[in-house]
């Protein structure tokens, strides 16, 4: 992957851990684009990653 490629749009009230940094640029290679918003979040939450708006 080059340097400076975004991979993921991620929400403002989403914090990145860096476990899951491998699954994002694994997704990323698969699709050939920068992920959206919602395509991270469903992807996150289906590998188990609790991940809630906030209220």
């Amino acid at each position: 992957m080059e340097e400076g490629v975004t991979i993921a749009k991620v929400p403002d009230w989403l914090t990145l851990k860096p476990e899951m940094m491998a699954h994002l640029i694994r997704e990323h290679d698969k699709i050939g684009r920068t992920l959206t918003e919602e395509e991270t979040v469903t992807l996150l939450r289906s590998l188990g990653f609790e991940i809630a708006e906030p209220m």
